[in-house]
């Protein structure tokens, strides 16, 4: 996490004894349920720098090819992370 300008050793604290460690935690929530995460720190200035980070879905499907003699696994990475064009 200290790879976001916003981060300090003050919010850190802050996030680690709320059980966040990882940028991909920070993530999932709303930017309503950041602030109240970190109290007095913006929640704009967090918001704002974990925009670029990419949340990506992975998409699996197994096909049968040949009446099941052999089969194919098709990948599929969505990125989910819509804050980047807010």
């Amino acid at each position: 996490m200290d790879m976001m300008p916003c981060m300090n050793v003050e919010l850190a604290d802050l996030l680690s004894k709320r059980g966040i460690f990882s940028v991909q935690q920070l993530l999932y929530p709303p930017k309503a349920t950041l602030q109240t995460m970190i109290g007095n720190f913006p929640a704009s200035k967090l918001y704002q720098d974990l925009q670029p980070f990419p949340l990506i879905k992975v998409k699996l499907k197994l096909q049968q090819k040949d009446s099941g003699k052999s089969h194919s696994l098709d990948i599929t990475l969505v990125n989910t992370n819509f804050r980047q064009n807010k």
